[in-house]
């Protein structure tokens, strides 16, 4: 119970971490970043450099609140293969869903006091939105959840987007919230195609990734008109921070036809940028806003570019910017159209 009042999150996790090394744990759960720092800080008070050395009864592992696909490589790494790892979609309003193991998809949790409804995602902000239940919803249509409980919400617009891939039961997968939208200059990138794509470039480039936010940088003159600042902390960085733009670009352009007709030639959307920060350094910047720990997440996508400034500038006070960076594509890893792959 202590544990659990404590207010300072740091001094939380390094005394989790090391009252756990006493205790048969069999399970570890939460936020992915937050295991990940977790599991460190459990290395740094035990010695030791395997997850199997320090909990070797540990059994399964369950995530959420954040995609998963950007950290796969890394717990990939560090846990034995017997691990199960199992999804939840947890919210403050309401239990959404869970991982059925037999389809790895998240099955929804309709009989327990919430009434769901699904309104298209293009729909958002109309006065008179399509709202569809289990009975008529379709399978690969953007949604956005509609809640009303037990608990007194009425029609609440939760601020996820899913996307149905089975009926019976009912599966689906969380494409990403409601403002995860990157169109400064009408490339129309959803937060679903970001994460794939950047977990696709550390994977083809040999990163593994800790955290990574991106937003527009909006060019004073000329054309471009602009490009997209990627700022990836890294456990471990790639080896070519350029192939890692073309290899982002590439895939960026192979998921999205409006994000490659705006690529062509450079001339409605310049090439991505990549600035690599030390370790820690986007928990330092949640610390300065109050926000460190619990369920507060880096915001992955800025839509307008504030953001994206405010967090550079922060970097640059900090130092946190690594030697090298920022990177960004030269004409000779610029691809002319999303058919060249990476």
């Amino acid at each position: 119970m202590h544990l659990a009042l404590l207010k300072n999150w740091d001094s939380k996790i390094r005394a989790l971490a090391r009252s756990s090394l006493n205790e048969r744990i069999t399970l570890l759960a939460g936020v992915p970043s937050w295991l990940m720092v977790l599991i460190e800080e459990a290395k740094t008070a035990s010695g030791q450099h395997s997850v199997t050395d320090i909990w070797p009864e540990l059994k399964v592992l369950v995530h959420g609140g954040v995609c998963f696909e950007p950290y796969r490589l890394w717990f990939a790494r560090e846990l034995p293969t017997h691990v199960i790892r199992a999804e939840t979609y947890p919210s403050s309003e309401a239990f959404v869903a869970f991982e059925d193991l037999r389809y790895r998809h998240l099955r929804l949790v309709p009989d327990h006091g919430i009434f769901f409804e699904f309104v298209p995602r293009g729909e958002l902000g109309q006065a008179r939105p399509t709202r569809h239940t289990l009975r008529d919803f379709e399978l690969g249509v953007d949604y956005a959840i509609v809640l009303t409980t037990c608990a007194g919400l009425w029609a609440y617009v939760l601020g996820d987007v899913v996307r149905f891939e089975r009926r019976h039961p009912p599966l689906l997968r969380f494409v990403g919230r409601t403002t995860d939208y990157l169109s400064a200059f009408g490339e129309h990138l959803t937060g679903e195609e970001i994460e794939r794509a950047v977990s696709r470039a550390a994977e083809q480039c040999g990163a593994i990734l800790a955290e990574f936010h991106v937003g527009p940088v909006f060019a004073e003159h000329g054309r471009p008109p602009g490009w997209h600042r990627y700022v990836l902390e890294c456990v471990t960085p790639p080896a070519d921070v350029q192939q890692f733009a073309h290899c982002l670009d590439a895939a960026l352009r192979q998921l999205n036809a409006d994000y490659d007709a705006h690529r062509f030639g450079d001339l409605g959307l310049g090439p991505p940028e990549i600035i690599l920060v030390r370790r820690g350094a986007f928990a330092d910047w949640l610390r300065t806003q109050g926000k460190l720990g619990g369920q507060h997440k880096v915001p992955r996508i800025d839509p307008a570019g504030p953001l994206t400034a405010s967090l550079m500038q922060f970097f640059a006070e900090t130092q946190a910017v690594l030697p090298g960076t920022p990177a960004i594509l030269t004409p000779a890893h610029n691809v002319p159209s999303k058919a060249v792959p990476c």
